[in-house]
């Protein structure tokens, strides 16, 4: 490995002591084999929840502020990127116990120090990233990087690595159509490195906490396909991803739709908000209830429909969502909703064409993702066209979607519910 190995290892014992000292303990046997390779070009598969966020933001700082190199850290989000430099921050706050740092520019996203070095940490834009001469490059979640803006980055960093520098490629599984799939199979020059969550020693994972699909996904690290039957493509979900959006506190002067799925032993209760701007509809709020009395449930959508302004409020009055739907109504003006194939298919196809139309916006929730995911179109022995989805313990029956497409089912009608003074 040369002297390059030296400075590799060297840097590995400082990171690994300041692993020990902030964390109160030594860097896993995996982050120890990511850094100590010096090939080029290294694609990361890794589970959730294992680290490697975390020591790569140090790994890069260490590499800007010791090496004196180019560090660019690309993330799907601006969130995401700050959050990235809210690690390197923690790193340098306690590297000036021992190291005399002195910085010629600092901003929100970027430190550059008066050694030469520099890292940035900027969110998915090819644009912004095109031009940069750096020695080190990682883009993080990378299977993230929606609507085609993978092969944009890739196009927009590679004259940046043509005469040198390093490569790291890093995601969770995100589907099979992006290029993190293509590399992780199909390249060779990439060192492909696995990271299960059974590798972290500290990490608790017990798979029955989550859904198959999720599981699979997040932290057994698997691409997922999409099912024959699935009535949602995972590419029509993907397009309606804002990795920036985040879930929010409900405002009182914005006016709202809603939809509430109800379930009590078997299914969830799910309960969904959205926000309509300029013909699109912004997912706001996502509530799943699991396994509450009713006396709860009432309590929370009692909550909701006083204290803030909805143009409508669809909610499941089938079986045993009848009794709190009733309820609600002798309060609320609000759409009891009797589930059948008939208004199943209504649902199903307006939320389709919504999306389709790309008037949704969602958040990058996988409980959300993979409810969408399990909807499936069957036909009966009478040539019958039927929606439905499969149970899961953590899913229940595609909740989630349904109090989506509960939401949007009357979409264009005028407000029912006045506002409130």
């Amino acid at each position: 490995m040369g002297n390059m190995g030296n400075k590799r290892e060297k840097l590995l014992t400082i990171m690994d002591n300041l692993f020990q000292q902030l964390k109160g303990k030594r860097l896993y046997d995996y982050q120890k084999r990511l850094f100590q390779s010096n090939k080029r070009f290294k694609i990361v598969n890794k589970s959730r929840q294992v680290g490697i966020s975390y020591s790569l933001a140090c790994w890069g700082l260490l590499n800007a502020l010791l090496l004196d190199k180019i560090v660019l850290i690309v993330s799907p989000s601006e969130r995401q990127s700050k959050h990235v430099m809210d690690y390197v921050r923690e790193f340098l706050n306690y590297l000036k116990n021992d190291f005399e740092i002195r910085f010629q520019e600092e901003t929100k996203l970027s430190y550059i120090f008066e050694g030469g070095g520099a890292l940035y940490s900027l969110p998915n834009n090819a644009n912004t990233v095109r031009g940069f001469k750096a020695d080190l490059i990682i883009i993080d979640e990378f299977a993230h990087f929606l609507n085609n803006t993978d092969k944009d980055m890739i196009t927009a960093i590679t004259p940046s690595i043509s005469r040198g520098g390093e490569v790291i490629l890093v995601s969770t599984p995100f589907g099979t159509k992006n290029l993190f799939y293509e590399y992780w199979h199909n390249r060779d020059d990439f060192e492909k490195i696995l990271i299960n969550y059974k590798d972290c020693p500290d990490l608790k994972i017990n798979p029955d906490d989550y859904d198959y699909l999720t599981f699979q996904q997040e932290f057994n690290n698997q691409f997922i396909e999409d099912n024959e039957e699935s009535e949602f493509p995972f590419e029509l979900i993907k397009q309606c991803i804002d990795p920036e959006l985040t879930y929010q506190d409900l405002r009182k002067d914005r006016i709202y739709i809603g939809g509430a799925d109800i379930g009590r032993h078997q299914d969830l209760t799910a309960c969904t908000i959205l926000e309509k701007n300029n013909d699109r509809f912004i997912l706001r709020h996502l509530r799943i209830l699991k396994q509450k009395p009713y006396r709860e449930q009432e309590e929370y959508f009692t909550y909701l429909l006083s204290n803030y302004n909805f143009q409508s409020f669809n909610i499941d009055a089938s079986g045993i969502g009848n009794n709190l739907a009733e309820n609600l109504r002798g309060k609320f003006p609000i759409n009891p909703v009797t589930f059948s194939n008939e208004t199943k298919q209504k649902m199903v196809l307006t939320l389709k064409r919504i999306m389709e139309d790309r008037r949704l916006v969602i958040p990058n929730d996988p409980i959300l993702i993979n409810s969408i995911r399990m909807i499936r179109r069957k036909y009966t022995e009478s040539n019958y066209l039927k929606f439905d989805a499969p149970h899961d313990k953590e899913l229940g029956h595609a909740d989630a979607f349904w109090a989506l497409a509960l939401a949007v089912m009357n979409e264009g009608r005028k407000r029912v519910l006045p506002l409130i003074k």
